[in-house]
């Protein structure tokens, strides 16, 4: 189980951007924040089980940063990698959890370090190629700009129309 938070005073776009994530990757939980410390999250954590707390971090009002613990022992310690965003957008669609990270096997090699970011962050499987549409929906992620990747989920209907954008992706 992962558990999903956000920064401090979060604005009605992080909100949404965590309540995307809460329905497209399955075992995560989506806690609020509030004037919880770190520790208080660290808590909550061990209450729940989880093994990871994914903290989305927020810049001009909107998620900029996605910085993943691991909660072992009663501490928690930094996973990598750490995804700075670009942007994201959600349309209200149906969403359904996702079984794994998709990509084509010409992209690049920063796109494909955001992709195996991604599927360890989720605990999600890496699927090269063509998609096999009987494994369900799935993360695709393909190249965007000179280094960045954009990510969409895809089913059996094609491509979503809610995206995010990774800038960098920091092992």
């Amino acid at each position: 189980m992962i558990l999903l938070t956000t920064s401090r005073r979060p604005t009605a776009t992080i909100r949404a951007f965590c309540r995307f994530l809460e329905k497209t990757i399955p075992g995560l939980v989506k806690v609020s924040r509030g004037k919880s410390s770190i520790k208080d999250l660290l808590d909550q954590a061990l209450q729940l089980k989880a093994e990871k707390i994914i903290i989305i971090d927020r810049s001009k009002g909107g998620p900029s940063r996605i910085e993943c613990y691991v909660a072992k022992d009663g501490e928690m310690s930094p996973f990598a990698p750490t995804f700075y965003l670009g942007g994201f957008r959600t349309v209200k669609e149906r969403l359904a959890p996702v079984s794994c990270i998709t990509f084509e096997d010409s992209i690049s090699a920063e796109a494909k370090k955001s992709a195996e970011g991604l599927a360890r962050l989720f605990d999600l499987n890496i699927s090269t190629g063509q998609r096999n549409l009987r494994i369900g929906p799935a993360l695709h992620v393909s190249p965007y700009g000179t280094k960045g990747v954009k990510v969409f989920v895809v089913t059996e209907k094609g491509f979503g129309k809610s995206f995010i954008t990774i800038n960098r992706t920091v092992a």
